[in-house]
């Protein structure tokens, strides 16, 4: 917690979706002057969360582009922030990236060959594969892609439409 508010007070928390809502009222009851940014789902799976504003009401004004993402149960978003020289694209679990030696269960259960959408990601999360994998191409097509992150796992930096694209085809 030091390191964070050493960067500053947050004024936003982003709720990506709503299996992503267990620490969320800690961090609200926490910075009780941040404002909440969560799809409408998160409002029905935590009525006892005050949400501010949608993704794209809060961050849109902001210079982020939210992007719903289709084809999956839970509502998920990217998000597009402008970085220097380009885009970096964040994606919460629809894609990761193993780094160093991941232990057996995410070997069995994260993305086939340590990248793109992990296996139980698409046991769980996706309900049309067509609609994501269309979503990925898309993304792949970001002018000045920089950096693709998901919040499981390592950053790509190089080549991220081309990784996109492979992540896609592996949907």
């Amino acid at each position: 917690m030091a390191a964070l508010e050493a960067l500053g007070r947050p004024t936003w928390m982003v709720v990506p979706h709503a299996m992503h809502t267990m620490d969320a009222p800690f961090y609200a009851a926490r910075y009780p002057d941040m404002k909440v940014a969560a799809p409408d789902a998160v409002r029905a799976r935590r009525p006892d969360l005050r949400v501010d504003a949608s993704p794209e009401a809060a961050l849109e004004p902001l210079g982020i582009g939210v992007h719903a993402i289709p084809g999956t149960k839970y509502a998920e978003v990217a998000l597009d922030l402008p970085i220097e020289g380009g885009h970096a694209l964040l994606f919460t679990d629809l894609l990761g990236r193993n780094e160093g030696h991941p232990g057996l269960l995410l070997r069995l259960l994260g993305p086939p060959g340590g990248e793109g959408v992990a296996r139980i990601v698409k046991l769980r999360q996706i309900s049309d594969k067509a609609q994501v994998r269309a979503f990925l191409d898309r993304m792949a097509e970001t002018p000045d892609l920089r950096v693709v992150a998901g919040c499981h796992g390592g950053m790509v930096t190089a080549d991220c439409g081309p990784w996109l694209k492979a992540a896609a085809a592996g949907v």
